[in-house]
């Protein structure tokens, strides 16, 4: 069946919709977040001080809420997806949260492990550091336990949240009208990329699928929100284990050397004692997330179908002329791909 002139132009506009409401969040996220923040830090507080650090992460992080709830409006109205619809109860169980958590989180892990894997061989053979692969995006935070505090607050309530409305209930929402199997991939891409370095686009981007995949599936972004933020939670108290046992620190040193060797010593006892519990605990959740894929393989089938003709025409095709789709991918090419190493 081939897509017609006016299905074509109808497709087109869906996806400027959607491609318009992503470009906006792009554009406040990357370029107006900082330089406003840091204006307004400066007018209240004094540059270098731990007000001045502590004011740039909370503003950052309001900032980001105020704009994600912009853009998610915006799609709304756009698009016509009528939020309350997105949450639809009924279907899903907490068995099916824990399968979708720990196949985010294990499918995830495997991303990474590959792109470390091949990050790792730059660094062996094209003189380059890890740390260039790996900017760090957001102002270190301040240890007055009120930053810390704020910055849990939205990874595990607001990210899950209004991330969830934006990607997988504007954007997942919008282009799965016209191709269901494109939707996912756009979408997690979209999602995955906007972290902002490559090891968690990569990550992230896997873990996206996951989320369309069973939010298409209930037909409500309920589970994906849920998952995100097990998920988001599970990080926190990672990270947190990694710095008090002293992983971080010396990890952060690593990552500015380029000579494995020099590396090599800083490895310790204690190190490799945790790198053997994070192995064993990230090892567990990836085995159970191959386990739970291979036997639901068959409703995946459901929504990655063998790509026909008709199918294929209302995707790649029609959004490589949508230029909002096409300057987003252009910021987040620049800002993952080129921007960390110029």
């Amino acid at each position: 069946m081939p897509v017609i002139v006016d299905e074509k132009k109808e497709i087109r506009k869906g996806y400027n919709f959607s491609g318009i409401t992503f470009l906006l969040f792009l554009v406040c996220y990357f370029y107006l977040a900082g330089p406003i923040t840091r204006a307004l830090a400066g007018l209240f507080t004094t540059e270098g001080s731990s007000d001045y650090s502590a004011f740039l992460s909370i503003g950052s992080t309001v900032f980001i809420i105020i704009t994600e709830t912009l853009a998610i409006i915006v799609g709304s109205k756009l698009t016509g997806i009528k939020l309350r619809s997105l949450f639809n109860i009924g279907g899903f169980t907490g068995k099916t949260i824990a399968k979708s958590y720990f196949a985010a989180q294990g499918l995830g892990y495997i991303a990474s492990f590959i792109i470390n894997l091949i990050l790792v061989i730059f660094t062996l053979f094209g003189g380059l550091s890890m740390e260039e692969f790996t900017p760090n995006l957001i102002e270190r935070m301040n240890e007055s336990g009120l930053v810390p505090a704020v910055t849990a607050f939205y990874a595990i309530i607001f990210a899950p949240f209004l991330e969830e409305l934006l990607f997988r209930g504007i954007v997942l929402g919008s282009l799965s009208r016209y191709n269901r199997t494109f939707a996912i991939i756009v979408s997690a891409i979209a999602f995955g990329f906007t972290h902002g370095n490559i090891q968690q686009a990569c990550y992230s981007t896997i873990a996206g699928i996951v989320f369309a995949a069973v939010d298409l599936r209930y037909n409500s972004i309920i589970p994906s929100m849920i998952v995100h933020s097990f998920v988001n939670i599970f990080g926190m108290v990672a990270s947190l284990f990694m710095k008090e046992t002293g992983y971080s620190e010396a990890a952060e040193k690593m990552l500015s050397m380029k000579d494995p060797f020099e590396m090599m010593k800083l490895i310790t006892p204690e190190m490799i004692t945790t790198m053997l519990i994070a192995f064993a605990v990230i090892a567990a959740i990836t085995i159970t997330a191959v386990v739970i894929v291979i036997r639901g393989r068959k409703r995946l089938r459901e929504f990655f179908t063998p790509v026909t003709a008709w199918n294929k025409a209302r995707s790649l095709p029609i959004l490589l002329t949508s230029i909002p789709w096409i300057l987003c991918f252009g910021i987040l090419i620049y800002d993952v791909f080129i921007s960390p190493f110029i």
